[in-house]
Order: C-alpha cells, then structure tokens, then sequence
C-alpha cells in the first residue's frame, strides 16, 4: 500500500470522528445505566486490598505501596489463584484516587476502553481485509457482544486492558510496515505494547505473537505489496516471541510458578473431547447464548438464523475453489482462526455458561480474531453484509443491555442488603449475627457467603459496626455446622437473616437458634484470649480441661469465624489457635479494619467433623483484630 493510503488527512480524520461517534453511540446505548452499578463480590475484596481509611475520618487514600508492590508480587484481587496483573492494579487505583468508591466510574472507564478497542478494531480490520466494508461488521460484532458484560459492570473487569494493548500492537506493526519503518522505529512500539499487555493478563502469552500474524493476514489478501517473506516475518517474530521465555522467567522469580495453580483449566482430557471443546469454544463466541434471555423456541431460531445464515453464505468464498483468489481467504481465516485457539488454550476447557453467559470474559479476551474472521466471510456477500451489520449487531446489543441491567439490578440490590444488615447492626446492643441468604441469579453481581462482612465499615458505610456473618458456617461439612452458627448467634441474642423471594424482592426477619441448639455442659475451665501483644489475641486454654477431655475419648475443638471465614479444627497439642483459625485471622487482619471483631468458642468432640458428638461447650468469647 502506497504513502497517502495511511497518511492522516482532514477527511480521513473527520471520517475516524464519525465511526468512533456510532460506536460510542451504540456502547452507551447497549449499556445503558452502568453508571449506576455497585460494588460487590470480587470488588469489596480488591477495594480492601488496595485503598484505606484513615482512622475517625471517611477520607479514602490509595495504597501505593501495595499496588506498587504488585509489580514484584502476587496480585491482590484474588486470593486462591497466583496471578500478575499489575497494570490492573494501577489502573484501578487511579480511579480510586480520582473518582473514590463511585463504582460507576469503573464501569465508565471500563466502557471507554472497550469503545477504543473497538475503535481500533475497526482500523485494524482495514489495514488486514481485502474489502474494507469488512470493518463495520468486525467492529460493530465486537463492540455489541453480550461477551463483555462482565468486563463493564465489574471493577475487576479492567482486564480488559488486554484486548486494547493486543489489538494495538497489531495495528501499529501493520502500519509500521506500509510506511516504511525500519527496525526500532517499526517494532519498538509495538513490543511496548506487547509488554504492556504481559502486565495485564496471563492471557497476553499468546498476543505477543499477534503482531506478525496480523502482517501474515495482510499479505494474505494482499500479495503484490513488498513484505519480508516467510523466512523475513520469522525473523522479525523472535522479538517478540523472546517476550514469552523472558515473562515465564520473570513469573517464576517473583511469584516462585508458572501457572500460579491454574493448571486445571488448561486442555480437556482426550482428542474428542479437545475437539469438542475447540467448537464449543468457537460456536459460543460467534453466537453468545443467554437463556435468561431468550429461550429455546421461536425468538432462539431467529437469533439463530441471523448469526449463522450471513455465515453459510460467506463460506462461498474460501470453499469456491475454481477462482484462485479463493486461496486467499482460506489462508486468511486459517490464520484468524488459528490464532483465536492459541489465544483460547489457556481456558479452553472453561466454556461459557449459558445461564446468564457467567465467565464470559474468558471469551471476550479471545473475541477479536473471530470478529474479524466472520467480517471477512460476511463481506463477500452483500445481503450478509447487511443483515450483520445492520440486523446481528443490534440483536447482539439488545443482549448486551439485557445482561448489563441485570448486572446493575443485583448489584444494586447487593448494596441494599449491605444498608439493611448495617442499620440493623447499628441499632443492635449486642453483635449482631447475620446470614446473607440472597443468592443472585449466575452472571450477575452479589455478596458470596460471607463477603458482606468486607463491606460494613468505612468507606462503603458511615462507621464500623460490630458483625458476625454466619454464613460460612451454615454450609461447612454440608451444613453441619449450623448449630456452631446457632450457638453464636444466640450468644448475640438472635440471627438477622435477609433473603431474596422469588421475585427479587428484599426481606429480612429475625431467626431464634434455640431451636437448634441441644445444651451442653460447659465441662470445665473456659477459653480465654489474652492480649499477647500481636495483631489478635492469644487462645488459652487450660491443659487440665482439655486433657480431661482428651481421656474421654473426645478432642477439643476450636470453632472461629473471623470476617468471611470459619474454621473448625481441632486444637493442637501445644494448645493455642490452630493452622485453619491462625490462616483466617491473618486473612481478616488483611482486609479487616483495626478493632474488627471475630467471635470464637470450644467444643470437646468424639469425632471433630461431626458437631452431633459434642460432649461439652464453652460460652463464646469475641476477640478483635488490632492493626496499629
């Protein structure tokens, strides 16, 4: 391609205004009222984990530290997989640090930077495809896909940074090229990028080679254009295929792994079922599924038809093997496609979930190859054409929107259970224990069991209040353990439940643990926590009374519930807390607040998974984490 073709002009500008302008139009549209969301769910956690407050105030600060700290360490915005995602962190902070705890600022950010990934998807596809109508559908399918709900209204979904940094790389090497770039001034910006992108996602491996498989797309349709041959774009590549060794090396000095414990969601076992998975995998993200939004009868057939028609028609160009420029195509999409199962193996035994397209995102990171695969076929007929564009897209949007209200409905919800169980512990004489019994619909935003204790104490409410959720121990060992729940709740009085009704609406009511509860000796001396000087107190207990239990045939254990965590364990011979309780007091003091109260009793047991062999109980004592 000559010179002019990539040189700005005014009306190349005011033409790149335009298509930007309808792709805004048609995100804002389609997620409409994200600026409402609330937090929830994985969010508390990271908010905790990366912002504070300074005593007796409401003023928020970011925790530079920690996000700095990140950049040589484990991401904080998830605790039981090994992740680096450092770029996540600090784009997350600078929201904190300008807009504070307005969640819908997340989602605003999140929606511009899926907007400008579109928007470059959009030039990228008219520098790669031979007809450049090829770059609305490409666009507009991706900027509508119901795939990216969870990566707007979720502030974690910031992982998105991954598509733009991939998209971008390949853009700028394209473009690189066919104006006359030479070495550093062709490749430096693209390997930033590409470096950029490793910061974000484990995901990005693959996407370093992104950039040459753009340049191998282009030739395709283009093969009169002067390009470095294959042996040329193999040399050019080891730039950026160094990037993969080097960032698995780096993995393993800072966080001691390569797969940080995820090594379970890679390959399905079996050839049939890995060739299962590939077109499972690709079907779901040509054709998102939601079935809380459509069911399975005539509306199905139609989404259907519109998705998969303008295809069948456009697979007459690669397969209409008497014209030659058929070749074309079949190396182009080989090479999209090739690419979109590279990027996808990571996850590849992980498929979307129908109901309510939960781990949607796990698609929605791999969506660009095969958005600009199917605008490749779709363009080669003009009835395809335009039944994509104009008929698939604003399908795809409708679903977009549906799944981004639902998002913002629960979340919403969630913050009213957060204001319930607060006011209701504020007006409380005693700790209040509560269960969250609101169980949010798959794909949508809520508190898990137990994670509303992250949210009740500055900055998400007024002040801090005393709280024991309860949760975990109603469905620990199968439930149990929901008499040590009762028993703790009737040291407070009664337990506050909320729950949902089959309508989505909010009740609450007052349960009485008594009847649950069979009395039992206290059997001797009671635990004592003693102030040791350390960021909780110290658990005693007297080894006449709990050897006394021992030469009954019982052990003693320790029950714990310390903010979203329980343990039952058994005490350990030296006496003192135990491995399970010492993990989740430590968990607490990271994410708690200083003064966070953790409610503890003792139990002697004949078997100590089963709370129904419980020969004798102590009261409950309440103990609280101290950080300074």
């Amino acid at each position: 391609m000559s010179e002019p073709k990539t040189k700005v002009t005014g009306s190349t500008l005011r033409k790149h205004v335009i298509v930007a302008l309808i792709l805004a139009t048609g995100i804002v549209a389609a997620c409409w009222g994200a600026w409402n969301y609330e937090y929830g769910a994985d969010d508390v956690r990271f908010v905790r984990h990366y912002t504070e407050v300074a005593p007796g105030t409401f003023d928020l600060s970011v925790r530079w530290g920690t996000v700095a700290r990140d950049f040589v360490g484990r991401w904080g915005g998830n605790d039981s997989v090994i992740l680096y995602r450092p770029l996540v962190s600090l784009s997350l902070a600078l929201d904190f640090s300008v807009f504070g705890l307005w969640a819908g600022a997340n989602a605003l950010v999140n929606m511009l930077v899926h907007g400008l990934s579109a928007f470059l998807l959009f030039l990228l596809a008219r520098e790669l495809l031979p007809d450049r109508r090829s770059a609305w559908p490409a666009a507009l399918l991706f900027a509508m896909s119901p795939l990216v709900h969870e990566n707007i209204t979720w502030a974690v979904g910031r992982c998105s940074l991954t598509v733009l940094f991939g998209i971008a790389s390949g853009l700028c090497l394209v473009r690189g090229r066919l104006r006359g770039r030479t070495g550093l001034a062709l490749h430096g910006l693209p390997l930033l990028l590409c470096v950029l992108n490793l910061l974000t996602m484990e995901s990005a491996l693959f996407w370093t080679l992104w950039p040459s498989v753009c340049v191998a797309v282009r030739h395709a349709f283009h093969p009169n254009e002067e390009w470095p041959g294959w042996r040329g774009l193999a040399r050019d590549t080891l730039p950026y295929a160094a990037l993969i060794p080097a960032y698995l090396g780096w993995r393993i000095v800072v966080l001691g792994t390569i797969t940080g414990g995820a090594s379970g969601q890679l390959l399905p076992s079996g050839v049939l079922a890995t060739l299962g998975a590939i077109f499972s995998r690709l079907g779901e993200t040509i054709l998102p599924a939601d079935t809380t939004w459509l069911d399975r009868g005539a509306e199905w057939r139609a989404y259907n038809a519109v998705v998969w028609v303008p295809l069948v028609f456009g697979m007459y160009a690669p397969l209409y093997f008497k014209d030659p420029r058929s070749r074309y195509y079949r190396v182009g999409l080989g090479l999209l496609l090739g690419f979109w199962l590279l990027s996808r193996l990571p996850t590849l035994a992980r498929g979307v979930n129908p109901d309510g397209l939960e781990v949607a995102r796990d698609a929605y990171y791999s969506l660009a190859p095969v958005t600009l695969a199917v605008a490749l076929l779709v363009a080669t007929n003009r009835y395809s054409f335009w039944i994509t564009t104009c008929v698939t897209t604003v399908v795809f949007g409708l679903g977009l929107h549906h799944r981004t209200q639902e998002r913002v409905i629960w979340a919403e919800r969630s913050a009213q259970v957060r204001q319930l169980v607060f006011e209701t512990a504020l007006a409380h004489r005693t700790p209040l224990a509560y269960i969250n019994s609101v169980v949010v619909p798959k794909g949508t935003v809520g508190y898990h069991p137990g994670e509303l204790a992250y949210a009740l104490y500055p900055p998400l409410v007024k002040k801090p209040v005393e709280a024991i959720s309860v949760n975990v121990l109603t469905t620990l060992h199968q439930g149990s353990e929901a008499v040590s729940a009762a028993w703790i709740g009737a040291a407070c009085g009664k337990v506050f439940s909320v729950r949902a009704s089959k309508y989505g609406r909010i009740e609450t009511l007052w349960l009485d643990p008594d009847r649950l509860l069979r009395r039992l000796p206290e059997g001797g001396l009671t635990p004592v926590l003693r102030d040791g000087g350390g960021p909780w107190p110290e658990l005693e207990l007297s080894p006449e009374w709990r050897n006394d239990r021992v030469n009954d045939g019982c052990r003693v254990v320790v029950v714990l519930v310390a903010g979203r965590s329980a343990s039952v364990a058994p005490c350990p011979d030296s006496g003192g807390w135990p491995s399970e309780a010492l993990a989740n007091l430590e968990q607490w003091y990271d994410h708690g607040y200083d003064g966070a109260l953790f409610a503890c009793f003792v139990e002697a047991r004949r078997d100590p998974d089963d709370p129904t062999t419980a020969q004798s109980r102590s009261p409950v004592r309440f103990g609280r984490i101290r950080r300074k």
